[in-house]
């Protein structure tokens, strides 16, 4: 679905998508092009610098966790420090995890991800952007 609300009233909308190959700059103008015509809406893009697997290595406790094996002694190895500079994190994942599925694993990871201590910019970028439209939906806002 290309549009922001289609209709919905003041109905926010979230946009999350893996930068790919594509040139991040780039691509959220095309994605903000895209929204010119509902700029009356409080919209947000997010993209996430390569794949979205960079925020599971952002917080390889909850990987650990959903797969009850511990990864969280490789989290300060060079290679994956810094989540948001893993050149495959797709492919890194799986040679880590081969049972790993896409839409399951993402579902197992996620029970246990903790927003607060993330290491992923892109995911803290993401998770700051969601929690300002709710605040702008709300009227009220605690974000420190």
């Amino acid at each position: 679905d290309r549009s922001p609300s289609r209709g919905l009233g003041d109905v926010y909308k979230r946009q999350v998508q893996d930068q790919d190959s594509n040139d991040c700059r780039q691509l959220k103008r095309q994605l903000e092009d895209i929204c010119m015509p509902y700029s009356n809406k409080e919209i947000l893009i997010r993209i996430a610098c390569h794949e979205l697997e960079e925020w599971y290595f952002g917080d390889l406790d909850a990987v650990s966790k959903a797969y009850n094996k511990d990864l969280r002694v490789i989290k300060n190895k060079k290679k994956y420090r810094v989540p948001d500079d893993i050149v495959n994190p797709k492919r890194e994942l799986q040679k880590l995890l081969p049972e790993h599925q896409q839409i399951i694993g993402a579902q197992r990871i996620a029970k246990y991800m903790n927003m607060e201590n993330n290491t992923s910019v892109s995911f803290r970028m993401f998770v700051d952007g969601v929690r300002r439209l709710a605040c702008a939906s709300e009227k009220v806002c605690n974000i420190e």
